[in-house]
């Protein structure tokens, strides 16, 4: 066999980065000789260079590794035959394909691999550090050690990896220049490569070795298998000029020609892998370059391709062969149109990221039985509808017509639901037959597919009797008790004897009797039902009335009508583990070349297509091109769409809630994200939504992405703008500005209108050209100022008059001049001159604020001048106050403008209240123009605000902070000024590539501040920059990805598998008004003895005094509920009565260990810095816990959950991480008292307050001495803790047992004789109460406890017991025995015994008992 030449291949490593590290055999160096089947055959070997052998030669090995080795049998000259290399433990054997084949196995020649090492020196072999092709990671499995002769020192894993990844930045700056064009492709080295190469020539099949994850670090490497037929040489010849080929083209890329302006490039995100994962699982964070647009191919596949252009013109889409990585240049992905922003709708990545097996088990949830609807709501636009948007928000069906926008266009399903279950005979044996499917459609019809009750009594050839005059025979009998029906009649006489005889197919969970329920004929049929066949109702078209229709016709709203007879297996669970195994039964359905041509019309037209309901969207989606485009379509379908599937036609859905692990639900996950649609369930149960055919709905929206175009330059959103207020970025040239990624610049009118003056520049041809930045610039009119510069400045309806902070001089500022500026500036986009209204402020204020605000706008809308590529933006104002900022909204509507701010955030009111401000005013701005938040640029708020719709940012955080130290990372802030970075080597973020990141460690930045050199406010500056864009770009991604809370999903998803039942997020910081409340508390000496509550007050009321670090609390919760009733042990008073929590192991130790487990995961996977803290740290736990959206904190002030009732334990992992906060849990108690009223000791003075030292809890737990005896009777049987408040809690009718074995009681403490714990010494007691919380409070308080509870029994029995206690060494005890006594025997008998041991006790409070025998 020949090999194939190839003079490019250490070029082409050259170009990887890897020459140095990864060298070519010497007989494939330029010049030498390079075998495709070397690459397939050292595919899987722990080493590169081990073996290199072609059919009848073999390239020599390194020297160090050669091992003899028999010569192949066939000679070189002899004809073509097939050979099979395998790869396994015992090394790499060939074999002749038919021995191999046959099972005889003989192999031609066996070279011993040698094992992979923990360790492996460079020299002589290189280990091997595989690339994944589809997604441009690397995984280097081994830390290698040792010298390496090329060079010349000691190479780790870490500088393997290094080299790997500046090789591919490298790559992406050359790729950055590439000039416009349609698309190149350049090959990535790997078997699959080659088989794309050669697949027309010759067949070659590949299976890799795959990892098998096992015990910590350890891999296990299946066999890997290589066999290719040998070509003749005229194939490997074209082969091998292929190659060359593609890596000429490749190199050529590198010298492109000059740059065409304007021209604009999106990001490539390059995966990396986490600490300690040995390349198993891939990092959740992304790294993202500029400069390339990708499109990848995993498994083979091309996953996605160029989305359509909304211009109407052709939309591109790019095919990949196996292997190869497709870089797309040219005008934009996207396509560009005459509209100043339109959006991505839909843009499948997940090619970026290896696929990981999806389980059945994955789409379940728990569901209360009471939510599932047995009736529709009337009037049916009542129902509620949970918008899930840019947040989820609680509406009604009443509301669609304000929440679509005209033009868009609903696609309804007409289909009409037959009475399709029956019930008949066949002989003397009752059958129940539900039809699901007609066999021969149209007219004539009476073939039906069925699912018969009971089957197993049918045959082929039965006949089945529903009525005198009506019956069928059963044709054929299939699996799972389907049977295909063939009845008398057909067609429409067949439709009229269904009517006459049927019932309703309703699903099993709507309860009906046999008979079934006459007002479900007109319930379960929706409004434009009109075709007869479905078995199953479209069940979102039920919400539809007359009435409805008609508002949102009148809305600029239009419906198209489809067809697909729904069949009755649509909504049943799957049943495989692997969803991808389910099959669908499939439906028939139409879509008329009307229907075709109205939703192509509105597509084009830019509307956006509106699927009522999951059948309508499934036709759609079955028959859409991948530009969107549908087709006429008369058939049937059996589309699955699971996490993954590419929408191609449909722009947002209205559908019902689904049953879990229901291909329904699968749907929806692939639709909106799996983690939106898990957050937005879980929101519905908490809400008492009702579910499933006859119960609310949900209308889902896809996340924002869009491109704003200007004329200077492409905008993609989400986007941040850096901040250049006096025409510079401090510190940085405009250059070093665009590195960073930054695609806008933000100026200021004000600073600009004192220095150098907007005629100046003007004059020197715009500020593009003043300050060399030739992308799109925003300038701030001034507002900000206005509300800044306040001593400084004169408010009137005119306008602002400011004295100059500079000179003193008076300038006026207008809205016409403001506008005036910002022309003379040649601003992109001008904000219109608005007062910024300050915070705190009261409505009236605020009001009048705004009012004056809006009369600015249609000033400057009347002065601006229209023109391509400018655009004038309007500003919401209306401080905190939901009506007031709903109201400019919709007066800035109505002026019309081509952008709209949100102002008046981020100056005081907390992340907490903006959110609640965006949450209320982001709805009411258009869905079809940009929205920018204001002066916003913390991480976290950012990510919270995308999430929330907005697409614009801009702070002065990442510079301003960049110059006085403090830098922004994957792994939080880092002050560096601070001492403990003086002797660290690390750059300040590993992962970054930033040229700071690079080249600069953190003990000379900080030398760098320390020594007050200018050039340390310069790298930090640049550092946070390029992490702002990076964070930017990640969100572009993520939303793309459908996975824009994948980070928290990540941990919530990691918590609830360690066991939680309860996972929130919050801030790390105490509302004021829960740190007063604490105040108050111990002001009034509520806290009793725990004197630690005082000593720890500030760290409780201030996590950051706890740790300084933390941004964010992970709050966790674990579900203790008990299977029966606590108070009913209260009845029974000769037993005791111990708290549930308290009644197996102590909670503490569980509870830490997990918590201990999530943290370490953290701080591994995510890089996370992590405290772990449970209630015995000064932690107000309560507080966080409602802040994270776990409950809240009831008037027993115990949290209350609506999903758990009150029986929760919680724990707390602070983070440095900063993590957007969930929406905080308000307060569900209403008026109920009946936790207040239960209280045996009155211990709540008011609601929501407990006075501690009243609470039977602390009195057997916490007070050390006698209990008082004024609480004593109130006591009863309760020997430790009391459950009575938590008990009687209404909420708990939602509360689940617990599930976790070491929360079930164990038997010795389940209703335990109180008398059988008089005999316990101390070893004793410590022996059964060994790992439980009892055993904290010692024998003696236990002890005093149980003796409370014997005498409030009223038993004599235990009295001989009790009396022997009268001498116990504790005087605790003893005085707990003599009231026991006194309770339980007559006067006489306590005076005998008092006479006998009195006198011997010099206890004060023993002696005080004995005295009440007197009182």
């Amino acid at each position: 066999m020949a090999v194939a030449r190839l003079p490019t291949m250490t070029a082409a490593l050259s170009l990887l980065g890897l020459s140095a590290l990864w060298p070519v055999p010497a007989a494939a160096q330029d010049g030498g000789y390079f075998s495709p089947t070397y690459a397939s055959s050292a595919q899987g070997s722990p080493y590169r260079d081990v073996y290199s052998r072609t059919f009848g030669s073999a390239t020599a090995a390194p020297e160090a590794l050669q091992t003899p080795r028999a010569a192949a049998p066939v000679a070189a000259s002899g004809p073509a035959g097939e050979v099979v290399f395998v790869i396994d433990s015992k090394g790499l054997a060939t074999y002749r394909a038919d021995d191999y084949a046959g099972g005889r196995g003989d192999a031609i020649a066996r070279g011993a691999v040698p094992p992979m090492p923990e360790t492996a020196t460079i020299a002589g072999a290189v280990p091997q550090v595989p690339t994944v092709a589809d997604n441009l990671y690397l995984r280097p499995p081994l830390e290698t050690a040792g010298p390496d002769e090329r060079l010349g020192r000691t190479v780790s894993r870490t500088a393997v990896f290094e080299r790997f990844q500046s090789g591919r930045r490298a790559l992406a700056e050359a790729i950055a220049a590439l000039p416009q064009a349609d698309a190149v492709s350049l090959p990535l080295l790997g078997p699959e490569a080659i088989e794309a190469l050669i697949a027309d020539s010759q067949s070659l099949r590949y299976r890799p070795a795959r990892p098998v994850i096992g015990e910590g670090d350890k891999r296990v490497w299946q066999d890997c298998e290589v066999s290719c037929a040998v070509p003749d040489d005229g194939a490997l010849a074209a082969c091998a000029a292929a190659l060359d080929a593609a890596f000429t083209d490749a190199l050529a890329l590198l010298t492109p020609p000059p740059l065409t302006e304007g021209f604009a490039v999106n990001d490539l995100i390059v995966q990396r892998y986490p600490k300690g994962s040995g390349g198993i699982t891939p990092h959740r964070d992304h790294i993202a370059y500029r400069g390339l647009i990708s499109v990848i191919t995993l498994s083979g596949r091309c996953r996605f391709a160029v989305c359509r252009d909304r211009s109407g013109a052709e939309a591109r889409a790019v095919a990949a062969p196996p292997g190869w990585l497709v870089l797309m240049r040219g005008p934009g992905l996207y396509g560009r149109t005459d509209r100043p922003f339109h959006f991505v709708d839909r843009f499948e990545t997940s090619g970026l990221r290896p696929e990981t097996a999806m389980r059945t088990d994955d789409f379940d949830f728990d569901l209360p039985r009471a939510l599932i609807a047995q009736h529709p709501i009337e009037p049916r636009e009542t129902a509620r509808l949970l918008h899930v948007g840019p947040v989820l928000a609680d509406r009604t069906i009443a509301d669609l017509p304000r929440l679509l926008r005209p033009g868009d266009l609903l696609v309804i399903n007409d289909t009409k639901v037959i009475p399709a279950r029956l019930t008949g005979t066949r002989g003397s044996s009752g059958i129940e037959v539900t039809l699901h499917k007609a066999v021969d459609a149209g007219t004539s019809a009476r073939t039906w597919k069925a699912f018969a009750r009971p089957a197993r009594k049918l045959s082929a050839g039965d006949r089945i009797v529903f009525a005198e005059d009506f019956g069928a025979a059963v044709a054929e009998k299939g699996e799972g008790g389907e049977v295909t029906l063939v009845f008398d009649e057909a067609g429409s006489d067949l439709l009229a004897a269904l009517d006459r005889h049927g019932i309703m197919p309703l699903p099993p969970y709507i309860k009906r009797d046999s008979g079934g329920d006459p007002q479900d004929r007109e319930d379960y049929q929706t409004v434009f039902a009109e075709r007869a066949g479905a078995v199953a109702a479209p069940t979102a078209g039920l919400h539809f009335t007359e009435s409805l229709l008609a508002a949102l016709e009148g809305a600029g709203i239009d419906r198209v009508a489809v067809t697909l007879h729904v069949g009755a297996g649509t909504f049943l669970p799957v049943k495989t583990d692997d969803p991808a195994a389910h099959r669908m039964h499939s439906e028939t359905g139409e879509i008329t070349r009307d229907a075709a041509d109205r939703i192509n019309a509105v597509r084009a037209a830019g509307g956006r297509i509106v699927a009522v309901g999951t059948t309508a969207l499934r036709l759609l989606e079955s028959v859409a091109a991948d530009d969107g485009t549908v087709t006429p379509f008369v058939g049937d379908t059996d589309l699955f769409i699971l996490p993954g599937h590419r929408f191609k036609a449909v722009d947002l859905l209205l559908t019902n809630f689904h049953l879990p692990r229901s291909t329904l639900f699968m749907l929806v996950c692939a639709f909106a994200g799996k983690a939106r649609m898990e957050a937005a369930y879980a929101h519905a149960v908490a809400e008492q939504y009702r579910f499933y055919s006859y119960g609310d709905a949900c209308l889902l929206e896809p996340a924002r992405r869009g491109q704003l175009e200007t004329a200077h330059g492409t905008i993609n959103t989400p986007a941040f703008m850096t901040v250049g207020t006096a025409a510079t970025v401090k510190g940085l040239t405009p250059d070093q500005v665009r590195e960073s990624g930054a695609e806008i610049l933000l100026a200021n009118t004000y600073h600009l209108m004192l220095r150098p003056g907007a005629e100046r520049v003007a004059r020197l041809g715009g500020l593009h050209r003043f300050m060399n930045w030739p992308r799109p610039i925003l300038t701030d009119s001034g507002g900000y100022q206005v509300m800044s510069l306040q001593e400084l400045r004169k408010i009137t309806e005119e306008g602002v008059t400011f004295r100059s902070h500079l000179d003193g001089e008076r300038h006026a500022l207008t809205p016409e001049r403001a506008v005036e500026i910002q022309e003379l500036l040649d601003a992109n986009i001008t904000m219109v001159l608005d007062e910024c209204t300050p915070y705190p402020a009261t409505e009236a204020e605020a009001r009048e604020s705004m009012e004056r605000s809006m009369r600015w706008a249609a000033r400057c809308h009347k002065a601006f001048t229209v023109r391509p590529g400018y655009g004038l933006f309007g500003i919401v104002q209306g401080g905190v106050y939901p009506a007031l900022r709903r109201a400019s909204a919709e007066a800035l509507i109505e002026i019309g403008f081509d952008g709209y701010a949100v102002g008046g955030l981020a100056v005081g009111e907390g992340q907490a209240v903006m959110f609640e401000v965006l949450d209320a005013t982001v709805p009411h701005m258009p869905a079809t123009h940009p929205r920018y938040l204001m002066g916003v640029g913390k991480p976290a708020d950012i990510v919270g605000a995308v999430a929330r719709g907005i697409d614009i940012f801009d702070c002065v955080l990442p510079t301003r902070s960049g110059r006085t130290g403090q830098a922004f990372t994957r792994r939080g802030s880092v002050n560096i000024r601070n001492a403990r970075h003086q002797d660290d080597a690390r750059p300040l973020d590993p992962d970054c590539p930033c040229p700071t990141c690079t080249n600069y460690s953190r003990a000379y930045l900080h030398h760098l501040f320390k020594a007050k050199e200018m050039l340390g406010p310069i790298l930090l500056t640049r550092h946070n920059l390029a992490y702002y864009q990076e964070l930017m770009a990640g969100l572009r991604q993520a939303i793309e990805d459908q996975r824009l809370d994948d980070f928290i999903a990540a941990i919530r998803e990691r918590a609830l598998a360690l066991g939680f039942d309860a996972v929130g997020f919050a801030r790390a910081e105490v509302a004021p008004d829960a740190a007063a409340a604490l105040k108050e508390f111990l002001a009034a000496g509520y806290h009793g003895e725990m004197d630690w509550l005082a000593r720890n007050a500030e760290r409780r009321a201030n996590p950051k005094a706890l740790w300084p670090e933390a941004r964010s609390v992970v709050v966790l919760g674990q579900n203790y509920g008990p299977a029966e009733d606590p108070l009913a042990l209260l009845d029974e008073p000769q037993r005791a009565a111990i708290s549930v929590y308290a009644r197996n192991a102590d909670y503490h130790d569980l509870m830490k260990k997990r918590l201990k487990a999530l943290a370490r995961w953290m701080h591994e996977d995510l890089a996370a810095g992590v405290k772990v803290f449970v209630d015995t740290a000064p932690v107000m736990e309560k507080h966080l816990a409602q802040a994270g959206g776990l409950g809240w904190q009831g008037k027993h002030s115990n949290l209350v959950s609506r999903a758990l009732g009150s029986w929760l334990f919680l724990g707390e992992v602070y983070t440095d991480l900063e993590v957007e906060a969930d929406r905080a849990e308000s307060d569900h108690c209403g008026s109920c008292r009946n936790c207040l009223d239960i209280c045996p000791t009155d211990a709540f003075p008011a609601p929501y307050k407990l006075d501690a030292r009243r609470c039977i809890s602390y009195l057997t737990i916490e007070h050390k001495g006698p209990i008082p005896l004024e609480f004593r009777k109130a006591m009863g049987n309760r020997i430790y803790g009391c459950d009575d408040c938590l008990a009687v809690c209404p909420w708990n009718k939602f509360a689940q047992p617990t599930r976790e074995a070491a929360f079930l009681p164990r038997a010795e403490l389940t209703a335990p004789r109180l008398a059988d714990f008089l005999d316990l010494d101390d070893a004793g007691f410590r022996r059964l109460f060994a790992g439980s919380p009892i055993k904290r409070i010692g024998r003696d308080r236990f002890l005093r406890n149980v003796l409370i509870a014997l005498g409030n029994a009223g038993n004599k029995a235990p009295a001989k017991a009790i009396e022997a206690l009268l001498n116990d060494p504790s005087a605790l005890v003893r005085g707990a025995a003599v009231w026991a006594l006194l309770c339980l025997l007559p006067q006489e008998a306590v005076a005998r015994l008092r006479s006998r041991h009195a006198a011997a006790e010099s206890d004060p409070g023993v002696l005080d008992e004995w005295a009440r025998l007197d009182s």
